[in-house]
């Protein structure tokens, strides 16, 4: 499963984090991430396939304010 595809799953989960990090035997911050990563991802006109290589570009964006999420400076950040 991607990064995404984890996050998004952990995202609607339901449960607390930590708990699902610890039924899932996933790292805690890892997942922290990729729930991140997944929350942008959510926002911006992105494919998932172009996604898979920049979540932890994507986890850090989201400490920006939502509203700049898909502005397109972030993004052509992510184009390395």
């Amino acid at each position: 499963m991607s990064a995404s595809g984890v996050g998004c799953h952990a995202a609607q989960s339901g449960m607390d984090l930590k708990a699902y990090a610890e039924l899932a035997g996933k790292v805690y911050r890892t997942l922290y991430d990729k729930v991140h990563a997944f929350r942008v991802l959510s926002v911006l006109h992105m494919q998932n396939e172009d996604a898979k290589s920049y979540w932890r570009n994507l986890a850090e964006i989201h400490s920006a304010p939502e509203w700049l999420w898909p502005a397109k400076t972030l993004y052509d950040r992510l184009q390395f």
